[in-house]
């Protein structure tokens, strides 16, 4: 007997999008609201379809970054990371605090910390431990570019 195997995540945030869209399109129909375009004033979201309107929204965005090029998610996310090449200030395999990093940029150490928590909300580095900093397969290929 053929063992099951679970579906990639890819499948899984693309079966989760048609789940929601299903229930938000039929829930607009039941009460007579077209679905939406991009016409003026063609779109509300009824406050009983928010949550499934809000998991469409997140999924969409865990799967444009999954298929994302690891370049183009750090150019599409975050400029400043380029500008002031921060992957490079992150040793490979290894890590380094937001204190240091903020040292070796024109930012302060609040704006770098804050800076950096914003792109691990995109999956470009993570914080293994408070106020530490690593690569994820996003950042590390921006390494030294």
């Amino acid at each position: 007997m053929a063992s099951l195997k679970s579906p990639s995540r890819i499948i899984q945030l693309a079966t989760t999008i048609l789940e929601s869209v299903t229930i938000i399109d039929h829930g607009l129909a039941s009460d007579g609201i077209a679905s939406p375009t991009f016409d003026e004033a063609s779109f509300k979201i009824l406050p009983e379809l928010s949550a499934h309107h809000d998991a469409v929204l997140d999924v969409i965005s865990e799967l444009l970054d999954l298929l994302l090029e690891p370049l183009d998610l750090i150019h599409r996310h975050s400029g400043a990371i380029s500008e002031f090449k921060i992957a490079d200030l992150v040793p490979l395999r290894g890590q380094i605090s937001c204190d240091d990093i903020a040292t070796q940029t024109p930012i302060t150490s609040e704006m770098t910390a804050r800076l950096l928590r914003y792109a691990m909300t995109m999956r470009i580095f993570r914080e293994p431990e408070p106020g530490m900093v690593v690569h994820t397969a996003v950042s590390e290929p921006c390494a030294g570019q």
